[in-house]
């Protein structure tokens, strides 16, 4: 991706940032119970707490605070579940982050390695790709989304389409029966390649 790419991109996405917060910025009366309770409604409310000075209160309940009070765990991990060990940094629940409950359940380590690989399969995203993987990497800031299956496969979606159509998307040697893909020539070297869609072709 060019530098020019790269600089239109991140005014596309500042823009749609200012763009979003205008429209969901709430009036400083705001009360979320006197409102539909609604995905956006949420947002309004938690924007609302963190500008009146409820920014602690809404990082406890969110699970922030055992990291602070329980740094030991941050090198080898405090393991998932047995929320009850926590209870003195505010709610029994989950952390309801998914890079810091990486980080707070399996230890530096474990964490280091996965952004080294995720760094690694990320690049073969496109401008347009990476307008949904940051979104949902914004999302995932307050959300514990790791457990879900669709949550890794869009983070892998354009590593594998390009390997799919580089002919490399291989396992020990060989091409998996499920992933086995048709082939076509390409027209300038006149070698079959893999297609990630489409049937058997030939060079015309």
């Amino acid at each position: 991706m060019s530098d020019r790419m790269i600089r239109i991109f991140g005014a596309v996405i500042i823009f749609g940032v200012i763009i979003a917060l205008y429209f969901l910025w709430p009036p400083a009366d705001f009360n979320v119970r006197a409102v539909d309770y609604t995905l956006l409604n949420r947002i309004r409310e938690k924007i609302w707490r963190i500008t009146n000075g409820g920014l602690y209160d809404l990082l406890a309940e969110r699970g922030f605070g055992r990291i602070s009070r329980h740094p030991q765990y941050l090198l080898f991990g405090a393991e998932e579940g047995g929320f009850e060990r926590f209870a003195d940094a505010g709610p029994i629940n989950e952390l309801h982050s998914t890079p810091l409950s990486i980080l707070f359940c399996y230890g530096l380590i474990p964490t280091v390695l996965l952004v080294l690989w995720l760094r690694k399969v990320l690049k073969a995203n496109t401008p347009w790709m990476w307008c949904g993987i940051l979104a949902l990497l914004a999302e995932s800031l307050v959300l514990i989304n790791y457990r879900q299956p669709m949550f890794w496969m869009i983070l892998l979606y354009g590593d594998v389409t390009r390997k799919a159509e580089d002919g490399h998307l291989t396992t020990f040697g060989k091409v998996p029966p499920c992933l086995s893909l048709p082939q076509r020539r390409n027209r300038h070297n006149k070698h079959p390649v893999r297609s990630a869609v489409g049937g058997v072709g030939h060079a015309t």
